[in-house]
């Protein structure tokens, strides 16, 4: 029986647009006849609830998505790989730039912030809109704010329009002073700078400081309207806030430019303001200055910088080591997201890389702080404290800082006991079954898991050893064995070869069947599969360079897993050139989730995997983060949404995707690898750097870098046009490693010809791959290198 839909057939088109255009095509006509089945009716509206809308963007930049998104390999990588070497010009325009982010909520939209801080996380901080709108205290979602407001009468939120807001950048390219600008609709053109005041004495809090101008254009009634947080009360205002000119109107501070186009402020995020501080330009800028001076000595000085002739990856590495210092531990401040929260493995991740810039200490303290946390018994026990064993062995071959693993020792050996027992009581001789991840509930034997279990199981058995706990070590190092020996028991009955000759490594073990993702990101499975798996494959359990390694390589490179070499992700799912109506920012569609990327970098450095390495460096510079700012959310979209020109992520920013940067920056110039046992062998020098950094008159220099065999040390400067390598190396003695290699990767088909090492020939080099073998050499000596052209 037909009805008549009247008043619902407006209610029913609207929703369907909104929700899934297909269905809207289909249905359209049918419900505009008002005799379409009321049970089709009502099972139309309830499918459209929970459907995902086709992409409603048709241009040649959302095909070309699409078709990329579709390819089984990684199309893009291949196109930029077979014009050389990969730069960032060669990747930037790929994909649009970042801009969206979480907001109020992990539900909305909105520019994304960025946080000026302490180091370590010290409240309170300010979280900033990158749009220039405003600054909030500790969370972008919070009430106590200062909103700006600018144009005829201060009547629109400064950066309102997309179209109008200029670039949004740091001081100098890295330092932590955000510089935004905005031109109003009647074409008035304001600059706003936002710095802080660096507290005098323990237990001072931050105060931000502003400077806007009226750099261009303004009609009479041009205004400038700071909206005051709405706890300050209006006749005590000045004790938070205080300005150079205006007055206050009620919660309101007011400013129109007259001859004095620059106006400054300061805002207390604690209680008051310094009852001595002047807000004037002089004030201003002093303050700025020691401020940026105190981050250039942190970031500059007092650990490792990789000093590399791009200036844009020098920038982002500064920036990068800034919000880390700033974050540490915490997987994410400022939002309302993350902000203050902690994970395993990624905050471990990010105190690691840490360790490898210099910043031990700093590593030291996150590694304790994350021993005494855990998610609780619902999650997943076994692989936190196989990763608390895992970095706490990689931070003590780094640091050979005994007395760090003694104090944590009881810790380390309850956590191993407690394998044991598992194992003892399991019918497979694993670890008990438990869930995947956070976002996966399912309790199975995992994969990545039961490899870093039995990872740090040996490792930390192994430097029990080395510092006289014997009868542990006697204990666990067999334990570690038994366990590997079950896992392989395990992956060999549940792996899975292909047609096409390559291998599928399941997630969850002893299945009665194995589930083969294909495509991988098709699934929600999948996509965390892509996101789990690597860990197994950097843990060492399955031989690096082995034949089953090259197999599930093969599978991930064939299936799906990678574009432009980072990790695909697809959280709803959706299908291709679709998205999730009013879905999570930066999950709402395909995308990627450089979280995880770590694994994946320590996969392709181990293998010696030059080209692809530098595929996922410049790719990651430029579509992993904010241009300009460098901040990275936790998953970043790849396909369009309606209406939303930039790209969007999810939570910015966080501590493990900055890390993947650095880590990925260093993995270009050291590199450390393992022999068959899993211990430390080879030291490789500038492995994977770009042929363009070492062009005539370029330099490539470090000082102390950190390496599991001590510290090194290096510059290297080109003459090429000389046919010349100048070197300086120190080269490390704390344990040598047993073979150290410096690859030269010449620009212009340049090939070495000869090579001195302290004035005397050295022979031990290989035209062909660039490799000169230093193994055996200690301390400080020099190198030249002689080359020549193709021809």
């Amino acid at each position: 029986m037909g009805v008549k839909t009247g008043s619902f057939v407006p209610f029913m088109v609207q929703s369907l647009q909104k929700y899934n255009f297909n269905v809207f095509v289909m249905t359209r006509n049918l419900l505009q006849q008002n005799t379409l089945p009321l049970t089709v009716l009502l099972t139309i509206a309830l499918f459209s609830a929970f459907a995902w809308a086709t992409d409603l963007e048709d241009s040649e930049y959302s095909r070309a998505v699409n078709t990329a998104l579709t390819a089984s390999e990684d199309i893009w990588a291949k196109e930029v790989l077979a014009t050389g070497d990969p730069s960032y010009d060669k990747v930037k325009d790929y994909l649009r730039p970042l801009l969206y982010s979480t907001g109020k909520t992990y539900q909305d939209y909105a520019p994304y912030n960025v946080v000026l801080g302490l180091e370590d996380g010290v409240r309170p901080l300010i979280a900033a809109a990158s749009d220039g709108s405003g600054i909030y205290v500790d969370k972008y979602c919070s009430d106590d704010a200062l909103l700006f407001h600018v144009g005829g009468n201060g009547t629109e939120r400064f950066g309102t329009s997309l179209d109008h807001l200029g670039e949004v950048h740091w001081e100098e390219g890295w330092l932590p002073v955000l510089h935004t600008s905005y031109t109003t609709a009647d074409g008035a053109k304001w600059r706003q700078e936002l710095a802080t005041l660096l507290p005098k004495n323990p237990g001072d809090k931050l105060v931000a400081l502003g400077r806007f101008e009226l750099a261009d254009g303004a009609s009479a009634d041009e205004t400038l309207r700071i909206t005051l947080p709405p706890n300050v009360e209006t006749r005590h205002a000045e004790t938070r806030f205080r300005a150079s000119a205006g007055k206050q109107e009620g919660n309101t501070w007011v400013w129109k430019p007259s001859d004095d186009k620059v106006f400054f402020y300061a805002f207390a995020l604690g209680n008051s303001l310094p009852s001595d501080l002047k807000v004037d330009a002089d004030a201003y800028r002093e303050a700025k200055s020691q401020w940026c001076d105190y981050w250039r000595q942190r970031v500059e000085k007092d650990g490792t910088l990789f000093s590399v002739p791009e200036q844009l990856v020098m920038d982002c590495q500064r920036n990068k080591l800034y919000q880390n210092l700033v974050l540490r531990w915490r997987y994410s401040v400022g939002n309302a997201v993350y902000d203050n929260d902690f994970y395993q493995p990624e905050s471990s991740d990010a105190m690691m890389v840490l360790t490898t810039y210099g910043y031990t200490e700093e590593a030291r303290k996150g590694l304790a702080e994350l021993m005494q946390w855990d998610k609780g018994p619902r999650f997943y026990l076994n692989w936190e404290k196989a990763e608390k064993l895992v970095h706490g062995a990689e931070y003590w071959h780094y640091t050979r800082d005994d007395a760090f693993v003694r104090e944590h020792a009881e810790t380390y050996r309850t956590f191993m006991r407690d394998f044991q027992q598992q194992m003892a009581n399991d019918p497979r001789g694993l670890l008990t079954p438990q869930r995947f991840s956070g976002d996966i509930p399912e309790a199975e034997y995992n994969t990545f898991h039961l490899a870093h279990a039995w990872r740090g199981m040996r490792d930390m058995a192994r430097i029990f050893a080395r510092l006289d706990y014997a009868q542990d070590a006697a204990e666990f190092e067999p334990a570690a064995e038994k366990l590997r020996v079950n896992l392989t028991t395990a992956v060999t009955a549940s792996q899975r070869r292909l047609l096409d000759g390559t291998l599928f490594l399941p997630w969850h073990l002893y299945q009665p069947e194995t589930t083969i993702y294909d495509p991988v990101c098709a699934t929600r499975l999948g996509s965390y599969w892509n996101l789990g798996i690597p860990y197994a494959l950097c843990s060492g359990f399955i031989p690096i360079d082995g034949n089953d390694m090259d197999a599930i390589l093969g599978f991930m490179r064939q299936h799906g897993s990678f574009l432009l070499g980072m990790v695909r992700f697809n959280y709803y799912p959706t299908d291709i050139a679709a998205y999730k109506p009013q879905g999570l920012a930066g999950y709402y569609t395909h995308g990627m989730d450089n979280v995880y990327l770590p694994s994946v970098l320590r996969v392709l450095a181990a293998r010696d995997e030059t080209d692809s390495l530098l595929v996922t460096f410049y790719s990651y510079l430029a579509h992993g983060m904010t241009r300009g700012t460098f901040i990275a959310g936790e998953g970043d979209s790849i396909g369009v949404y309606p209406g939303h020109w930039y790209r969007s992520m999810y939570g910015a920013f966080t501590n493990a995707q900055n890390a993947a940067f650095l880590q990925a920056l260093r993995t270009l110039l050291i590199q450390e690898t393992y022999d068959a046992d899993g211990e430390p062998f080879a030291l490789r020098l500038t492995p994977a750097t770009p042929r363009v950094w070492l062009e005539d008159g370029k330099k490539i220099g470090f000082l102390d870098a950190p390496t599991i065999f001590g510290p090194v040390s290096g510059e290297i400067v080109s003459h090429l046009q000389e046919n010349r390598v100048l070197a300086e190396w120190t080269l490390p003695s704390r344990n040598p490693p047993g073979a150290i290699h410096w690859r030269l990767r010449l620009p212009d088909e340049k090939t070495i010809v000869s090579v001195k090492v302290d004035d005397k020939v050295h022979d031990r080099f290989d035209s062909a791959t660039g490799v000169i073998d230093m193994t055996g050499i200690k301390g400080a000596v020099s190198v030249e290198v002689i080359c020549r052209g193709s021809n």
